[in-house]
């Protein structure tokens, strides 16, 4: 037997022996290892924790929107030149992730008084909610009006302050003491919600003031939309009554759709019926037509046409604005507004404004 074949050998016995003779060694060589392995687990376990404890974004964003307009008031024989406000405004919003499928946030949003003393003026929006991938969204503050987000918010494309211009005669935009329902099934989306003891209505800034200054309105309302690839399609119903024992039912219809990449069009129409307990029954309504369209990323033209009845006076007119996008955050335009009633001569407003919008990540 050779030297080499005589070490092998001899190597492999101490081994096996050495195996034999203490197994309690590799006993706790192995329990070391599952110590070991345990620990790893908890740690990562923790730091899943702590991702989630974490995982909360906040946003600062705003849109400053100043203008210079010039207005023709033939009816009051007034001509102006001043500087004016479509709603600047400057908020927050934040989430915060409680776990896979369930998250909180919250949201405040304030007007700047650009026209004045550029001060900060009427809170805008100021809620809180959940939100479950499997079950949707609810919120309760003044938020959103579901029945603008199924049937107005496809017309509301300008620049200008009482866009849609119709609906903005006696329709909700804001609103307080809401609570909401939302949620997305495949192409169709459900937006919903209850007002308890609110206003009818917010500074605006309409073309008149119909419905403003009611006050314990409370108020359902229900919408579905449908979304396919290049058009949308909705209707809403919303019934409220107010302190006075004024009841009024609105349903509502809305398109749009995008032609050749290029045009956008878009159609919101209202029925309206106002009625209390004296006896006095009003049949309203209002219909906004609005068209974009796109010469490139950098120049827009925005067309409308709007016509409302508010059971006793009929006001229809007409809008278009030229706009010039250098960026995203960014725009120039110049914008007409006529509008009048049947009992009274038009009204033109000419426009010239900036607006510059910004979004900060915090988190």
């Amino acid at each position: 037997m050779s030297k080499k074949i005589m070490f092998t050998t001899i190597a492999l016995g101490m081994f096996v022996s050495n195996l034999q003779a203490k197994p309690t060694e590799v006993l706790k060589i192995s329990s070391f290892k599952t110590l070991l392995l345990k620990k790893d687990n908890k740690k990562q376990v923790k730091r899943d924790t702590v991702k989630v404890k974490n995982n909360q974004k906040i946003t600062i964003y705003g849109s400053l929107r100043p203008s210079i307009t010039y207005r023709n008031d033939r009816a009051k024989k007034i001509e102006s030149l001043d500087v004016t406000d479509f709603f600047s405004r400057l908020g927050f919003k934040a989430e915060q992730k409680i776990d896979k499928n369930l998250t909180a946030f919250v949201r405040g949003e304030w007007d700047i008084d650009v026209e004045g003393d550029a001060d900060f003026g009427d809170a805008r929006l100021g809620y809180a909610g959940l939100e479950s991938k499997k079950w949707g969204r609810i919120a309760i503050g003044k938020q959103w009006s579901p029945h603008y987000n199924i049937v107005a918010e496809v017309t509301d494309v300008f620049n200008h302050r009482s866009s849609p211009f119709a609906y903005d005669t006696q329709s909700p935009f804001r609103t307080n003491n809401l609570v909401t329902y939302r949620n997305t099934l495949g192409n169709f989306k459900i937006d919903t919600g209850i007002q308890i003891n609110g206003d009818s209505g917010s500074t605006n800034g309409g073309v008149t003031d119909d419905t403003y200054g009611r006050s314990y309105v409370d108020a359902a309302m229900f919408g579905v939309g449908y979304t396919a690839k290049s058009f949308y399609l909705a209707t809403s119903y919303l019934t409220d009554e107010d302190a006075n024992g004024i009841k009024r039912d609105i349903f509502a219809f809305a398109g749009s759709t995008t032609l050749f990449k290029k045009l956008y069009t878009a159609i919101n129409y209202q029925n309206i019926n106002i009625k209390n307990d004296a006896g006095l029954k009003l049949d309203e309504s209002t219909l906004d037509v609005a068209a974009v369209y796109s010469f490139n990323k950098s120049y827009n033209v925005k067309t409308s046409y709007f016509n409302y009845d508010n059971g006793t006076i009929d006001g229809n007119g007409f809008n278009i604005t030229c706009e010039k996008r250098f960026n995203k955050s960014v725009r120039t335009y110049i914008e007409v507004l006529n509008y009048n009633d049947s009992d009274k001569p038009a009204i033109t407003n000419v426009s010239v404004g900036l607006r510059y919008d910004l979004s900060y990540k915090v988190l």
